[in-house]
């Protein structure tokens, strides 16, 4: 049985959807976990271990499955977990706060490891929470999706146009309705980042730290960024530093064999939504001989086009600038 099959049924355990014959398995991999006399082969062993503890990784299951992570938290202390750790651990997850609109109870999740942390919402969306980093949000949401984050994170938003979702992180706030997106703000660090990767978001600061003081909105679009700088509180946008593919349409070619250089930076355009700028009259007649440059990232993929044609090429806050005269 791979890993993938294993994570599949203990997912319908914890959701209560198993068969009898499923819920029998799972038992049966709970009662050997441990033993001196294993029952169970070591890959297996090995991939039921992973799985269990991600489960204990995942609050929504804290609150609805509690019966059955107890059930798993019996399986792992035969690994030499404590009943200290595991008691704190499924405390320190959950706690109540007051809001303005009564009582609601706020999921807290922290990433002590040296890997990155899933976390996924009821809503669809996937927090990929980086080490050392905490985020916390409503067990349930209501006009709006409000998660806090300290550190650094990449969302994928589920879209829902009647609930936006906002990431609150130190004097920045994110909004979105669909999209993907990285945030880093280390409380330490001077500088806190809004990268986008899909979709587009608004982004505001709140130098006073309320949330509900905000200085202008910034609208960001895939593959820029918004670094806003706390002691000085000033805001940049630009480019980011390494650019991913948006659109595969059309499909970028493994190489490119007498291809005229206007479209290849058509190409590029689409592939990663961002504008490339040159004269087309005076590139109009140039090709491409030969460039393998599918696998490069796209400034060494410029790189490479403008040597061929000896050119350079300039980056600016939204696009990127190629001074050519014409052919080399």
């Amino acid at each position: 049985m791979s890993p993938q099959e294993i994570d599949e049924i203990l997912e319908r355990y914890l959701r209560n959807e198993c068969t009898g014959k499923e819920k029998q398995l799972v038992e049966e991999w709970f009662d050997a976990i441990g033993k001196d006399d294993r029952e169970l082969d070591i890959r297996t062993q090995a991939a039921v271990q992973k799985r269990l503890w991600s489960k204990l990784d995942n609050t929504e299951h804290k609150i609805s499955g509690y019966w059955k992570l107890t059930r798993i938290a019996a399986a792992l202390l035969f690994l030499g977990v404590s009943t200290f750790f595991l008691i704190n651990y499924f405390h320190s997850e959950v706690n109540t706060v007051r809001a303005s609109n009564g009582h609601v109870r706020m999921l807290q999740f922290m990433n002590p490891d040296a890997a990155p942390k899933r976390i996924a919402m009821k809503d669809g969306s996937v927090i990929m929470l980086q080490p050392g980093s905490e985020v916390s949000f409503p067990e349930i949401f209501r006009d709006t999706r409000e998660v806090y984050l300290s550190g650094e994170a990449f969302f994928e938003v589920t879209r829902n146009i009647n609930q936006p979702f906002l990431v609150y992180a130190n004097e920045v706030t994110t909004k979105v309705l669909g999209t993907s997106f990285l945030v880093k703000a280390y409380k330490q660090d001077k500088e806190i980042t809004v990268a986008v990767k899909t979709g587009k978001v608004s982004v505001f600061t709140t130098p006073s730290g309320n949330k509900h003081d905000t200085q202008d909105e910034i609208i960001v679009t895939p593959n820029q960024q918004v670094i806003y700088n706390r002691n000085e509180n000033n805001t940049v946008k630009m480019l980011v530093d390494n650019p991913q593919v948006i659109v595969q349409q059309p499909p970028m070619k493994a190489n490119f064999k007498n291809a005229p250089v206007v479209e290849i930076f058509q190409a590029l355009e689409k592939n990663y939504g961002i504008r490339i700028q040159y004269d087309a009259n005076a590139l109009s007649g140039c090709t491409l001989t030969y460039a393998d440059i599918a696998e490069e990232g796209l400034y060494e993929q410029i790189e490479i086009i403008c040597n061929a044609l000896g050119a350079r090429y300039k980056r600016s806050e939204f696009s990127i600038l190629i001074e050519a005269e014409g052919c080399k």
